[in-house]
């Protein structure tokens, strides 16, 4: 699932992503299934390699959390 928030500044953008980031989190953990939730903010875009097969979201999962989706146990998950 892709998910574009399109509004003017200080209308909720960043507060309603990171809760339903959190949600399907909390849903991820408790049930061992469903979607692999992954917040990012694009003001961060720049601070990570895009130049990957698999691009920013790669390296920020590697360098943030140290999660390798090339690995077996993350490349069944939904992201």
């Amino acid at each position: 699932m892709i998910l574009f928030a399109v509004a003017d500044f200080g209308k909720g953008k960043s507060v309603f992503l990171k809760q339903l980031a959190s949600k399907l989190a909390k849903k991820f953990v408790n049930e061992g299934e469903g979607y692999f939730p992954v917040y990012f903010n694009l003001r961060n875009f720049a601070n990570y390699r895009s130049d990957t097969d698999l691009g920013v979201i790669d390296d920020f999962l590697q360098t943030e959390y140290g999660i390798n989706i090339r690995e077996e146990l993350y490349k069944k998950k939904k992201y």
